[in-house]
């Protein structure tokens, strides 16, 4: 009888043993799921600029142009940024020709010249016109030619540029506030400027580097 109940100790004893040995297999692979378990949130989805998501197989979305472009003023004339001057040139003096023409600049087609804006004002008693222009590091002011006809009309001539983005074609403008009639032209090679003053005037011609604002001729009038 003792040897009955001490062998079914043993078998009891040894069941005991495999069955926790069965539990703790198990744990260990639940134990070993939960740590391969990859939690995916949203640092694993992909965003775009605005943080929102995007499904990979959803078209690339292209932002649209606006409809709603604003004009350009009077003084600025878009131009690709290659074409700015990056160098602060040196301010060029006007010169008299023996004819009474005045001429300022040196700049050609060849050197990329262009004409991309324009600005006017009267101020100290004297009317200032005044082109934004463009060229290169070397030559940066295009060539402009101004002289006086005998009626007193004005005129302002550049005889060689790549574009004048003012005088595209032929424009008659009211400059108002008792100043002369203003008409601009496209020419062959360049652009002509037509002021009709109706006296004979003393004028002059500048040149003005305004940093970030670009380069300026100006035309100064005596009124």
């Amino acid at each position: 009888m003792f040897k009955k109940l001490a062998v079914l100790a043993v078998i009891l004893l040894s069941g005991a043993l495999l069955i926790g040995l069965f539990r703790k297999d198990d744990d260990k692979v639940e134990e070993e799921n939960f740590e391969n378990v990859t939690i995916v949130g949203e640092e694993d989805d992909k965003v775009d600029d605005t943080g929102d998501k995007v499904d990979e197989n959803d078209d690339p979305v292209l932002d649209e142009p606006d409809d709603e472009g604003s004009d350009a003023d009077n003084t600025v004339v878009d131009m690709p940024d290659e074409d700015t001057v990056t160098t602060d040139p040196v301010e060029e003096e006007q010169i008299v020709t023996d004819a009474g023409e005045l001429t300022i600049g040196t700049a050609s087609s060849a050197d990329g010249a262009s004409v991309v804006g324009y600005s006017y004002e009267v101020a100290g008693g004297k009317f200032m016109f005044e082109w934004k222009v463009r060229a290169s590091e070397d030559k940066p002011y295009p060539m402009i030619k101004v002289y006086q006809l005998e009626d007193g009309t004005l005129m302002a001539e550049y005889g060689d540029l790549v574009k004048d983005y003012v005088a595209k074609e032929e424009t008659v403008t009211d400059l108002g506030n008792q100043l002369p009639e203003l008409t601009w032209m496209p020419t062959d090679s360049g652009s002509s400027y037509k002021f009709a003053f109706t006296s004979e005037k003393s004028f002059e011609l500048k040149t003005d580097d305004r940093g970030e604002d670009g380069l300026w001729i100006i035309l100064e009038v005596t009124l």
